[in-house]
């Protein structure tokens, strides 16, 4: 999903940040920044993220998100 949302962001002149706590192949991290693409890489302590945790990297990511003058868009798999 990332690769492709790259790939029309750039088409679109629109950057382009994937955040994640797992990249573990690095030929698609590769990909992406050949795609013009942005990664943040967080620390992921586990598998499962948890929103009860003020450092989890789904938190922090929503945090920034909400920061007044902010100008992201967030993809969201599960609740677009």
């Amino acid at each position: 999903t990332a690769k492709a949302l790259a790939a029309i962001a750039g088409i679109h002149g629109v950057g382009f940040k994937s955040v994640t706590n797992r990249m573990k192949i690095p030929e698609i991290k590769e990909l992406l920044l050949l795609l013009g693409a942005e990664i943040q890489e967080l620390p992921g302590r586990t598998e499962c993220l948890d929103p009860t945790d003020s450092e989890d990297p789904l938190t922090l990511f929503h945090r920034s998100l909400h920061e007044p003058g902010s100008t992201h868009l967030h993809t969201d798999q599960y609740f677009n």
